[in-house]
């Protein structure tokens, strides 16, 4: 169980659960220790992630923060540290993070996450977008007879087994695409 400090991390968990490249993550990973003044000190960033390019840390932040005392100083000596681990660090903001609807669309796709779909179901699925996109409600009123429902839409999505822009508002009139184009 992945545990948060704030509610921009629990949304920032949310993205790296549906981002199809992220492989695993970790939050609250082992401190950097780095001197300050002549004193020891530590800092620990809210995510370790693993893609397939690599590894690479995460610092959620809410924008205002940035610019404030002490991460503001602090910054520099954090990217010091990771550039000489080879270690890609980036600051994610509230902004960012909750852009919408993708945080919506996110939201609702992941709570159907572990909802199970039957294999007929899938295989009738991309199927039918094998010859070309289509809209979710004429996908289900195609497949009626199969007792397709939206939600079994949303697993599909949250499995990798669809894809939709999901940046743009989620509902019966998106276009859903097989993830491998066709």
């Amino acid at each position: 169980m992945i545990h948060w400090e704030s509610q921009i991390e629990r949304d920032m968990i949310k993205l790296l659960e549906f981002d199809p490249a992220v492989l695993r993550y970790a939050e609250q990973p082992t401190p950097m220790k780095y001197l300050q003044n002549g004193k020891q000190r530590q800092y620990t960033p809210d995510f370790l992630v693993e893609t397939r390019s690599g590894l690479s840390v995460i610092e959620v932040k809410p924008a205002a923060h940035l610019t404030k005392e002490p991460f503001c100083s602090l910054l520099p000596v954090i990217r010091e540290y990771y550039d000489g681990q080879n270690i890609p660090f980036s600051v994610m903001t509230d902004v960012e993070i909750r852009r919408e609807p993708r945080l919506a669309n996110i939201s609702l796709i992941l709570r159907y996450q572990r909802q199970n779909v039957s294999l007929l179901k899938i295989h009738k699925v991309l199927d039918l977008l094998v010859l070309s996109p289509c809209a979710a409600d004429e996908l289900l009123d195609q497949l009626r007879s199969t007792e397709l429902t939206f939600f079994d839409l949303c697993a599909m999505i949250a499995k990798g087994l669809l894809w939709t822009d999901i940046d743009q508002k989620f509902d019966a009139k998106s276009i859903l695409y097989r993830p491998d184009g066709g």
